[in-house]
């Protein structure tokens, strides 16, 4: 379900005023948490058979506060000609942002002899916070249950913050917040934190189990995009790694140590899957370029108990790389 009523396919009466445009309702009083805009007369006829002159709009469901932003979600203007497909799409853009449960577009007409009318839009917003569990199992990290909580606005307005934490056999810790900025909220920035506790088997060269190591791995991320309409972005990020691996069954080489870095890099984001889960049309893009500096290494090779190397080894190179 996508939260979206295309009311000119499923009632008589919209589908009608698209297609004779003489349907006339009475326009209820706005009454609380209703927002609407003053009526405009129309200029010219409909310049297509299934459009309609919409000379204002109403919001319903929302505070007054809240209405300018929703307007802009879905970048409706008003005095403008619109075709059902066109409002629909427009409800999605809105829709998209998380925010909202439901949003459902009716229309009232302000003439028994034009296309004109105005929209009246009901809107339920969705939770400001939702609260997530559930249980996770791979051949790699093992189970875990997971339980994650995400917020609206919670840090500052347009504004998403969120926390997941897996508990099992490897832990790990997820942090996000994601900031919309400008305007016409087509920049966004991203902070992200992560760490996690893996184990991972070594194996010989005939593929016989040889030691055990603990990986400890922490990474925080910032990145800044620019929206490219609805379903691509481009940016910029930056990203610090520490890496942090310990011996805990001792094979005949083996690596002790740590180490850091920085990434920076240019991003490209493309989303046109039709679907979350089980798309069967469009692309999934995130491509990434840049460079790796700032190594700061603090290791040693052993073999057996024997020291065969350290991270000033003429055998590794620590110089920086894109």
């Amino acid at each position: 379900m996508h939260g979206v009523r295309r009311l000119p396919v499923g009632g008589l009466r919209q589908r009608e005023f698209f297609r004779r445009r003489a349907h006339h309702a009475a326009r209820p009083e706005a009454g609380p948490g209703h927002v609407s805009t003053p009526e405009s007369p129309a200029t010219a006829s409909a310049p297509r058979a299934d459009s309609v002159y919409l000379t204002g709009y109403e919001v319903r469901g929302l505070e007054p506060a809240r209405v300018p932003t929703f307007i802009q979600q879905m970048q409706f203007r008003a005095n403008r000609y619109y075709t059902a497909p066109q409002l629909s799409a427009a409800i999605r853009n809105a829709f998209g942002t998380r925010y909202f449960r439901k949003i459902t577009y009716s229309l009232q007409a302000t003439s028994a002899t034009d296309s004109t009318a105005r929209v009246v839009f009901d809107v339920t917003p969705d939770a400001r916070t939702r609260v997530g569990l559930g249980l996770h199992y791979n051949s790699f990290t093992g189970i875990g249950l997971i339980a994650s909580v995400a917020a609206h606005d919670l840090l500052l307005p347009f504004s998403t913050s969120q926390a997941a934490v897996n508990i099992g056999e490897n832990p790990r810790l997820r942090l996000k917040h994601t900031q919309y900025l400008g305007a016409s909220r087509t920049v966004v920035a991203r902070l992200l934190a992560q760490g996690e506790r893996v184990s991972i088997t070594t194996y010989t060269p005939s593929f016989n189990k040889a030691g055990l190591y603990t990986q400890s791995y922490a990474i925080a991320n910032a990145q800044l995009l620019k929206l490219l309409g609805r379903n691509r972005g481009l940016g910029l990020g930056t990203r610090y790694e520490y890496g942090r691996f310990s011996p805990e069954i001792t094979s005949r080489l083996q690596i002790d140590g740590r180490l850091r870095l920085l990434n920076s890099y240019l991003l490209f984001e493309e989303n046109t899957l039709n679907a979350v889960a089980y798309p069967h049309s469009g692309r999934k893009v995130e491509a990434e370029a840049g460079a790796v500096y700032g190594q700061r290494p603090d290791f040693k090779v052993l073999q057996g108990d024997v020291v065969v190397g350290t991270e000033a080894s003429p055998d590794f190179s620590f110089q920086p790389y894109g």
